[in-house]
């Protein structure tokens, strides 16, 4: 099947990969998926809107709606096939199944959003696990467009 894999949650680090993920797609004619993992464990993952939204249903807009966001930002690029889904469970295993299983080409995430000039430097959890155990390579998407070193 193929094609390529990016995580969303929510956050412009993860908008960041998906822009980067469906130029990709578009580059190589490659449909890209893009995958919001979420879980009722973690409070600030999806919560219910109040509307009487689940979080699934929640997480499935916010998908969804990071997709038709990214769509609106390429206006007039080359068009890509792109479908959006919310999945539960833990990210992490969720993209490197999700890779697995349809045999992509490729997996996106970004990296982890944290502040300070040391923290920048480590990846976050779930980009270190599917850079660590996914069956095809990944691209990680900086989750900060500033610069790692102060220019001089």
């Amino acid at each position: 099947m193929g094609g390529i894999i990016v995580g969303v949650d929510g956050s412009d680090g993860s908008a960041r990969a998906l822009d980067w993920a469906l130029e990709e797609g578009a580059a190589h004619c490659l449909p890209v998926k893009v995958i919001h993992a979420w879980s009722v464990w973690r409070d600030d993952a999806t919560p219910a809107d109040h509307d009487g939204d689940t979080r699934e249903s929640a997480a499935a807009r916010l998908a969804e709606q990071m997709l038709e966001d990214a769509q609106v930002r390429r206006g007039e690029l080359p068009p890509v096939r792109a479908t959006a889904v919310a999945i539960k469970g833990d990210p992490r295993v969720i993209l490197t199944a999700s890779a697995e299983s349809s045999a992509a080409n490729l997996v996106v995430v970004a990296s982890r959003g944290a502040t300070g000039p040391l923290a920048r430097f480590f990846l976050g959890s779930t980009a270190l696990y599917v850079s660590r155990r996914s069956p095809c390579p990944v691209t990680i998407v900086p989750a900060d467009t500033r610069r790692l070193v102060p220019s001089e």
